[in-house]
């Protein structure tokens, strides 16, 4: 190798560390300098971004002032809508809207209609549509004249902000427009707020469901002005904005349609002038979304100049500097150490690499711990270093926390102590710091953590190392330990359930409220289980009774804990058992006494037991007494009769069951009401409690029936017979007292059915069976009256049960029709009263007498008064087609049952539409009995059927007790004098009278009378001389079917004596008289007066 060749090995071999050290050093310097340069543009970045985020902030607030002003003049027109310019100015100069920055003009564009008084101040040429919206108050007038009077029309975009807010009833602001006042810039926005009318400005008819709209108060706002204000006042200072309106919230706009311009700033590029972003040309935007009210606006800002001062903008700069300067000192200490030792490079190599591991796993190991590492200067509590678990607990990054103290993010209330324990610990008073703190979080919220501090290093190298655990879910499991402490122990206090703790050394350690209210009657703090029961109980033997049985049960109980107790038994468990314990009122009570054993004693759980002995007390009253009078029920009675025959049937003793009926209580009901008759029921009982003896039972079979139970009347039937009516005998003297009721005296009688039982073998319900019987036997013959059982009854009620199930049966089948006996007036047929017959399939046909008063009883009565109203409906309509009988009346009986159901005159109108019958032509008879019931119900029942057409009739005149001025109020057409009266008005001289007076009666009153029962022609002349026109009987005819009917009038037909029936009338005629005519065309016949 040639001189210059090792001339230049040994430089290389010299240079190279030195070169190495430089190029390391020039890399890290220019990867330094790079790095501070994108932290540097980072911050710039942010600062742009709290920029606009400040910008748009400001601009919501001015928006939302101009809400706040337009809805406060809202609500001053609101108050008065008709104010008038003036007044209107003078609310503007108060609000002072001339300082408010881009603020145009403040107006009140008015809704007005053709007929509104607000339109006549306009001028001729405008026309308004019904739904007109103009500008009628503006301030301030000077420069906006050009918008006086404007049409809404005639701007849409205005138009639609206007219904907005109508239909909304909220501030709404309109989309962006062009103005029509002078000015450079002109595109604006309307902040509108609805005006809805008052009370005292509702609709003249009173309504006031939907507030009436009378138009809105509106701010116009020129948006380059509002944005001009935001750069005067520093939010724009470095920043371009654009501005574009995005449309309505809701509902959003439909894809593709473009956004409005607002405004673009004057240093907004030349490509942003044609689109609302800049990102395609690499400039940095910022987006922002502000909600103006119903509308968006979209805020795009990009940054103009730097936020960064000169002074940051050269660190990159000055950092390569010092880098290099560095590398080069560097570079020229390694090439002059490198050319001394030689030989050290290995040793060199190695201690760097060691340094470097030991570098890596502390890094390691600060930065992946699983508690948070905080390196923190002693001097000044500074934080100089933190690991990454640290910031993600606090939620801060780590240039944000380093070079802060430590305590700025502790609560402030801890703040001095902690830094006097940290000089403490600085100045080596303490080793170690443990303490437990909130810190709060980077978004406000505060996180429970425990720090563990202790000094690293002494002198100028000290240093503070803190270990940070983030303790939120062990405080949050105590806070909860804690409240579930605190709840138990509230649940335990307001349990229902009284429990206390009985200690081995027979202390009470605790009780509850429900222990102090069932067992605390004198008890103390720390009272014992001695002094306790002496409390409940101050009777000496029966306390030691209870303690004994009390002390059982915890030997039991203890027995069962063991492990030699028995597998079947609850393992240390007080079965309850009842005690008369004291509570802290004095007041005695029924308490069950059961727990269980613990470790430190014994639990006690006392259970209140009074009001379930009262509620079963109360079940027991009500299973087997009556609630109205107090009296044994039927349930009881049955148990006890029951008794009473096996004793019977043991003693070869007699005894007997009265089964007692009020007489004629449905009247006494009707009469003095519902309340009344219950008092009456109890007083009733009262006086039948009075007259028997302790060995009877009293009781209330159902409704105004009761029950009276002897034993042990005699050994054979007949004298216990004759026991009975001695017993009869007291109670009816007893009952001849009347009864005081609502100032009235009520006598009351009994209709009394006696049962004997004891010398067959009868169950309960057979007898009270015999007695019911006997009782429908004694008030068939008159009421007032004892009836012993008849055998001979229970064929009669087989028989009423029969006839019952047939008529059911029959309605089911069809097999009621109506007969018609036609009715006569001046020797003319004018109508027919329509009569029940029952063809029965084998008893032939079968009058009314034997089967209406069944019929009553039962309720069946409802259902034939609704089908005979239906058939007489059904034949109206079809006389109404046949010109011989489209005239003819027909008139039906209405039972009082079925007239004073609620559905009544429901029913009749219904029959007369569903068949289509004509309403004058029906006639309802009714009885005076049905008057007395309910006689404004009658009344307004009459008067909504007499509306419609409905004629009455008062069947069977005469024979009731009606009154004079039911007569004169009810809306009557006719009078029926009763067949008793006529069969013997030739013979009786009162008869005739009565017959007379009923005539002169109805004439008076204006109402026609007709009479029943004619048989003779002597009868008919008489009731003519009388001048009573109308009649109808078996004079001219009994009752016979339809079809006989018709051919009755068909023929015109009226026969004289003797009687004769349908079937010979055409051969033994004697006249024609007239068929009736209809005079008026509407189906009604003109009936002769029955009346002078």
């Amino acid at each position: 190798m040639s001189a210059f060749a090792q001339r230049t090995l040994v430089a290389i071999r010299t240079a190279w560390p030195a070169a190495t050290v430089m190029a390391v050093g020039m890399c890290l310097s220019a990867a330094l300098a790079l790095q501070q340069q994108r932290a540097l543009e980072r911050i710039d970045l942010q600062r742009h971004t709290q920029q606009a985020q400040s910008a748009r902030q400001a601009l919501e607030m001015r928006l939302d002032a101009y809400a706040v002003m337009v809805q406060h003049v809202a609500n001053q027109l609101a108050a008065s809508p008709e104010m008038g310019q003036q007044a209107f100015a003078r609310i503007a100069q108060a609000l002072r809207i001339q300082i408010q920055p881009g603020m145009q003009a403040l107006t009140f564009t008015r809704a007005a209609t053709e007929r509104d008084p607000a339109s006549q101040d306009l001028s001729a040429s405008f026309r308004p549509d019904p739904h007109y919206f103009f500008i009628d108050y503006l301030w301030p007038v000077e420069g906006n004249e050009s918008i006086a009077g404007l049409d809404m029309h005639d701007r849409p975009s205005l138009m639609a902000s206007m219904l907005r807010s109508r239909d909304s009833a909220a501030a709404v602001v309109s989309a962006p427009f062009a103005m029509k006042q002078p000015g450079e810039h002109a595109t604006a926005v309307l902040v509108r707020a609805p005006v809805f009318a008052l009370a005292d400005h509702q609709s003249p008819d009173g309504t006031a469901a939907h507030p009436q709209f009378l138009g809105t108060a509106d701010v116009s706002i020129r948006v380059h002005d509002l944005v001009q204000d935001l750069h005067e006042r520093g939010f724009l200072g470095r920043l371009a904005l654009a501005m574009h309106d995005a449309g309505p919230v809701s509902p959003l706009p439909p894809a593709g349609v473009s956004p409005l311009p607002l405004y673009l700033g004057a240093a907004w590029p030349e490509r942003g002038q044609e689109a609302v972003g800049l990102g395609d040309t690499g400039q940095v935007v910022l987006e922002q979304t502000l909600q103006a009210q119903d509308r968006l606006w979209r805020l795009n800002f990009i940054p103009v100049s730097t936020a960064l001062s000169w002074t940051e903008r050269a660190q990159p700069l000055v950092l390569f500097a010092l880098g290099m300067l560095v590398s080069v000192l560097l570079a020229s200490l390694a090439a002059a150490w490198w050319r001394r030792h030689p030989s050290s490079w290995a040793q060199l190599r190695a201690s760097s690499r060691s340094m470097r591991e030991s570098d890596a796993r502390f890094q390691a190991l600060f930065e992946q711990a699983a508690v948070g590492v905080v390196q923190i200067d002693a001097a000044n509590g500074n934080v100089l270093h933190v690991n990454r678990r640290y910031c993600d607990i606090t939620g801060h990054e780590a240039q944000q926390l380093c070079q802060r103290p430590l305590l700025a993010l502790v609560a402030a209330e801890t703040v001095e102590g902690d830094r006097l324990l940290l000089q403490e610990l600085a100045a080596g008073q303490r080793r170690a710091l443990q303490i437990e703190r909130q810190l709060r979080r980077s978004d406000g919220s505060l996180v429970w953590v425990e720090l563990h501090i202790s000094a690293l290093g002494h002198g100028p190298s000290l240093r503070l190392m803190a270990l940070v655990q983030d303790i939120s879910a062990r405080r949050h499991l105590q806070q909860m330990q804690r409240d579930g402490s605190r709840h138990l122990r509230m649940v335990i206090q307001r349990l229902p359930l009284g429990l206390a703790m009985l200690q081995e050394d027979g202390r009470f350690a605790y009780w509850n409220e429900e222990f102090m209210r069932l067992a605390g009657h004198g008890a103390t703090a720390g009272m014992d289980g001695d002094g306790w029961w002496r409390n409940m109980c101050p009777d000496e033997a029966r306390r030691q009774r209870m303690q004994r049985r009390f002390e059982a049960a915890q030997a039991r109980a203890r027995v069962a804990q063991s492990p030699h107790g028995s597998e079947s038994d609850s393992c240390g468990t007080l079965n309850s058992e009842e005690y008369q314990l004291i509570g802290s009122d004095g007041c005695a009570r029924s308490v069950s006494i059961g727990g269980m054993l613990l470790d430190e004693g014994c639990l006690l759980i006392l259970q209140d037991q009074s009001q379930r002995k009262t509620a079963e007390e109360e079940i027991r009253r009500l299973a087997f007494y009556d609630a109205l009078t107090g009296l044994p029920n039927r349930r009881l009675l049955v148990d006890r009769l029951q008794q009473a025959l096996a004793s019977s049937r043991r003693r070869g003793r007699c005894g007997a069951v009265m089964l007692l009926d009020v007489d004629n209580f449905k009247a006494f009901n009707d009469s003095l009401g519902l309340e009344l008759g219950d008092v009456l029921l109890r007083m009733i009982a009262e006086r039948l409690a009075q007259s028997l003896g302790r060995e009877a039972t009293l009781a209330r079979h159902s409704g105004d029936d009761f029950v009276v139970l002897l034993e042990d009347l005699g050994k054979d039937s007949m004298h216990a017979a004759s026991k009975l009516e001695g017993e009869v005998q007291r109670m009816r003297s007893l009952l001849l007292q009347p009864l005081q009721l609502s100032g009235q005296s009520c006598h009351i009688t009994l209709s009394i059915g006696a049962s004997l039982f004891g010398e067959q073998e009868l169950s309960a319900d057979e007898v009270l069976r015999r007695a019911e019987m006997a009782m429908y036997q004694a008030k068939g013959m008159g009421r007032n009256t004892l009836q012993f059982f008849d055998p001979q009854l229970q064929a009669v009620l087989r028989s009423r049960t029969a006839m019952e199930q047939e008529m059911r049966e029959g309605l089911v089948r069809s097999q009621f029709v109506l007969y018609y006996q036609p009715q006569v007036a001046n020797g003319r047929i004018v109508g027919a009263e329509g009569l029940l017959r029952w063809n029965h399939p084998r008893e032939g046909l079968v009058p009314p007498s034997l089967f209406v008063s069944l019929a009553e009883e039962t309720g069946l009565i409802q259902q034939l008064g609704e089908w005979v109203l239906g058939e007489a409906c059904r034949q109206l309509a079809q006389w109404a087609a046949e010109p011989d009988m489209a005239c003819l009346m027909l008139a039906v009986n209405v039972s009082p049952r079925q007239f004073h159901q609620a559905r009544f005159v429901e029913q009749v109108l219904q029959a007369l539409k569903e068949h289509g019958a004509n309403p004058r032509l029906l006639k309802l008879e009714l009885t005076e009995s049905l008057l007395l019931a309910d006689v404004d119900d009658t009344a307004a029942k009459m008067a909504t059927l007499k509306a419609h057409g409905v004629g009455f009739s008062l069947d069977d005149f005469g024979t009731g007790y009606s009154s004079l001025a039911y007569l004169k109020r009810l809306p009557l057409d006719q009078l029926k004098i009763d067949r008793s009266f006529v069969r013997d008005v030739l013979s009786d001289p009162n008869d005739a009278a009565i017959a007379r007076t009923i005539v002169a009666l109805g004439t008076s009153l204006g109402l026609q009378v007709i009479a029943e029962g004619v048989e003779t022609e002597a009868q008919r002349q008489f009731l003519e001389d009388q001048h009573c026109h109308a009649w109808q009987g078996y004079l001219l005819s009994p009752p016979v079917p339809v079809r006989s009917f018709e051919a009755l009038v068909r023929q015109a037909i009226v026969s004289r004596p003797p009687a004769l029936s349908p079937a010979n009338l055409p051969q033994q005629a004697q006249d024609r008289p007239q068929v009736v005519e209809c005079t008026d065309g509407s189906g009604v016949p003109d009936a002769p007066s029955n009346h002078s």
